[in-house]
């Protein structure tokens, strides 16, 4: 990617997290980005495009993940993974604030989320049945039981921080743990428990020192 459309593409994040995606025009982003608007047009015809091209970013970010993750990981990288996904959600959060009015804006932006909901419920779910291989997690209640919790988990984290912005309250990476940790508890065997608590302890413990630094 040229340097003159990841200037736009980052004026554009500075921008859309700021104000939403609504509220800017493509002039603002242009002026953002310290360049004419026929400078931008020529590298993203609309707003659109814009939009398109940051959910490729975010797409790429993510499978960069998930490649980088093992065949078989242990709890540890389990909480790495969740926590540079935290961090991607951070850095996109108006993806997750103006969702409703972003896959109105294109079926082609609805794919995507589409794609990426599906791929980190699937995550979630491959996880536990790894779990249960491990003999870290029970074996599922029932069939489907596993894919429904994935799904609430899912739902925790991807409106984290809407959650935020509309009860006013700081639900950040340490309250979407314990809250996490309480729901996966009962499924988790007298070993998972252990080694779950043990890790979550130490990240929670990090995550809060770092916040107050």
């Amino acid at each position: 990617m040229n340097k003159t459309k990841l200037k736009i593409l980052l004026s554009a994040l500075k921008l859309f997290n700021e104000a939403g995606t609504i509220k800017i025009i493509i002039q603002k982003i242009a002026d953002e980005a310290g360049i004419s608007i026929g400078n931008l047009t020529y590298h993203f015809k609309n707003k659109e495009a814009i939009i398109v091209g940051l959910f490729d970013i975010v797409s790429k970010d993510v499978d960069d993940i998930f490649l980088e993750m093992p065949l078989i990981p242990s709890e540890e990288e389990v909480v790495q993974i969740e926590l540079k996904l935290f961090e991607i959600q951070n850095k996109y959060r108006f993806m997750f604030l103006d969702t409703l009015s972003l896959i109105k804006v294109s079926p082609q932006i609805a794919d995507k989320f589409r794609a990426n909901m599906e791929h980190q419920v699937n995550l979630i779910y491959s996880l536990m049945n790894l779990g249960v291989v491990m003999k870290t997690y029970k074996e599922e209640p029932y069939e489907g039981y596993f894919m429904q919790l994935s799904k609430v988990i899912w739902n925790l984290y991807f409106n984290r921080i809407t959650r935020s912005e509309v009860m006013s309250e700081d639900y950040g990476l340490v309250e979407l743990g314990k809250d996490i940790w309480m729901i996966i508890q009962p499924c988790l065997t007298d070993e998972g428990r252990e080694k779950y608590k043990a890790i979550l302890d130490v990240e929670l413990e990090r995550i809060e020192k770092t916040n107050k630094v």
